[in-house]
């Protein structure tokens, strides 16, 4: 009986691929496995990580997808740095009172020796095609680093550095933000050559919903030239074990100002 139980154990792993699949196979599966967990959970600065890099500011610009669920039903390597996963995916809809089912067969490239997900840009790229190709920018007077995000942890409070890219000192001022959203101290000052300023934004109240906000900011060259700047601020519903000490700080911060 121990021997019927063990024999058949073992063809259900062969039928699953346990034996056949190769490292490549195995690290692709796990790599697509945590990119959709983490959207999931709502953790889309997380998930952005595993998209190739050049794109992961346009999937976090985008409207986040409500996956409820997900399983991987194959993954093929389809060339040196190239494979494809087919997933079957289960999203949550408002006008549906149950989940719906969706197959998807999605790209994935490895660089670095690690795979990510590749978005398809098709019809962006024929937009492009089509609009004439403006002139090559110099690098921009005024950058700004890293990205911001809230909801991914429990702070309500980012710095985001405001960086000189020019030879002399750069005045700044911020010109547009949403003040209901966010408190931003020291909106305008000068920044020495080569150098940064940190910029500190604070939320004031909790994400309802996945969104994009902006904050914009103007740097002033000495000749009067202006170069304005836009800075995303990505806004992410925290999970119940973030929401709780969120939503207090909030409310402290709120009292002492």
């Amino acid at each position: 009986m121990r021997f019927a139980f063990t024999f058949a154990t073992l063809m259900m792993l062969a039928a699953n691929g346990i034996f056949s699949a190769t490292p490549d196979e195995i690290a692709l599966k796990t790599r697509a496995s945590q990119f959709y967990s983490l959207q999931i959970e709502r953790k889309r600065t997380q998930a952005a990580e595993l998209v190739e890099p050049k794109n992961r500011d346009l999937f976090l610009s985008g409207k986040s997808v409500p996956y409820s669920g997900y399983k991987i039903s194959r993954v093929l390597i389809t060339g040196t740095d190239a494979a494809e996963v087919e997933v079957n995916v289960e999203l949550t809809l408002e006008m549906f009172p149950q989940p719906v089912s969706k197959s998807l067969t999605t790209n994935w490239k490895k660089i670095g020796g690690k795979w990510y997900f590749v978005m398809d840009t098709s019809a962006l790229d024929l937009i492009r095609s089509r609009v004439p190709a403006l002139p090559a920018e110099t690098k921009a007077v005024l950058s700004y680093k890293p990205l911001v995000s809230f909801g991914q942890d429990s702070e309500i409070q980012k710095s985001v550095r405001l960086e000189n890219n020019t030879a002399g000192t750069l005045e700044f001022r911020l010109v547009g933000w949403d003040d209901q959203w966010f408190d931003i101290k020291n909106r305008s000052g000068d920044i020495p050559a080569g150098e940064y300023f940190p910029l500190v934004i604070t939320l004031k109240q909790m994400p309802e919903r996945h969104e994009k906000q902006s904050i914009l900011v103007e740097g002033i060259l000495p000749d009067k030239q202006v170069h304005r700047l836009e800075i995303p601020v990505i806004l992410d519903v925290p999970v119940e074990s973030l929401a709780k000490p969120m939503r207090d700080k909030i409310r402290q911060y709120r009292r002492d100002h």
